[in-house]
């Protein structure tokens, strides 16, 4: 199986049929965010996304506009569930070229992340 042949959706739909998932998950891999049960009247929502060079940004683009897009999408997938975001996990992997600007990219992602009250943990 190719990933070129198969997409992003077929490989999740490949993923969701090795998923066992136990009763606390209402909502499981596909949707924008996976729903857990918190307690019996609160759910948590749970998202992961990556940029990517030459699909989500290239390396002319400014380093605080790829930073606010890193963190956005993921607050987007949020907001489609109806939650609000509080907390974000970042992970970055950056071409070798790029890492001198790393920190424009992480200030632009913070100030974003303070704008809306989440904690990057």
């Amino acid at each position: 199986m190719r990933l070129n042949k198969i997409g992003e959706f077929g490989l999740i739909e490949v993923f969701k049929k090795m998923t066992k998932l136990d009763r606390s998950v209402i909502v499981g891999p596909g949707d924008d965010c996976a729903v857990l049960k918190f307690n019996t009247k609160e759910y948590l929502l749970y998202t992961c996304d990556m940029i990517t060079e030459g699909v989500d940004f290239v390396l002319k683009d400014k380093p605080e506009l790829i930073g606010r897009k890193a963190l956005a999408v993921s607050l987007s997938d949020i907001a489609a569930c109806g939650g609000l975001p509080r907390y974000a996990v970042v992970s970055m992997g950056l071409p070798k070229k790029f890492i001198g600007k790393a920190q424009k990219i992480a200030k632009c992602l913070f100030d974003l992340a303070k704008s809306y009250k989440v904690n990057v943990v």
